[in-house]
C-alpha cells in the first residue's frame, strides 16, 4: 500500500512539474504550445509569476518563479528518493519550520532590499523547503491512512 502511495504522489508531482516547465517541452511536441495560456492561468493561483523572477533559457521560461520552481523540484526529488527508501523518514513540525526558515529569510531580505533577488538562492531555499514539505506531507498521509485502518478494524 505504501509503495502505491509513494508512486502515486511521485506521478502527481511529476505532472505538476511538467506543467510549469511546459515551454521547455514544446520543442519535443509543438502542440503543447496551446496549453501554455491555460497552465499559466492555473499556476497564477499559487505563484505571483513576476517576469524577472522566472527561470529563463533561450526563448523559454518557467510558468512559476524560481522560488516556487525550487519548492516543486525539491518535492519532486524527495518523492523520487522516497520511492527507493524503505525506511520511514520522520519529519516533525519543527523540521518544517527549520526547512522553511532560509526561504522565509531570503524572501523578507529581498523584499526589504537587504540584497537583490537571486534566482539561484530563491531556487535553492525553495528546494530545501520542498524536500522537507514533501516528507512532512507524506508522513501525514501515512499516519492518516493508518488511523483509518485502525478505526475500520
Amino acid at each position: 500500500m505504501n509503495r502505491k502511495i509513494k508512486i502515486g504522489l511521485f506521478l502527481l508531482i511529476t505532472i505538476w512539474c511538467l506543467g510549469f516547465l511546459v515551454e521547455f517541452l514544446t520543442p519535443l511536441w509543438d502542440k503543447l504550445f496551446y496549453l501554455i495560456p491555460y497552465l499559466k492561468q492555473n499556476y497564477s493561483f499559487v505563484c505571483h509569476q513576476d517576469a524577472h523572477k522566472l527561470i529563463k533559457s533561450g526563448h523559454y521560461e518557467t510558468l512559476v518563479c524560481a522560488r516556487c520552481a525550487g519548492i516543486y523540484i525539491g518535492a519532486f526529488l524527495a518523492a523520487l528518493a522516497n520511492i527507493f527508501i524503505a525506511k520511514k523518514v520522520t519529519v516533525k513540525k519543527e523540521a518544517l519550520f527549520i526547512g522553511g526558515a532560509p526561504m522565509i529569510f531570503d524572501s523578507i531580505a529581498t523584499t526589504f532590499g537587504l540584497y537583490p533577488y537571486f534566482k539561484t538562492i530563491a531556487f535553492l531555499t525553495g528546494s530545501l523547503f520542498g524536500v522537507v514539505s514533501f516528507l512532512y506531507f507524506y508522513n501525514a498521509i501515512i499516519e492518516l491512512l493508518n488511523e483509518i485502518r485502525v478505526k475500520k478494524h
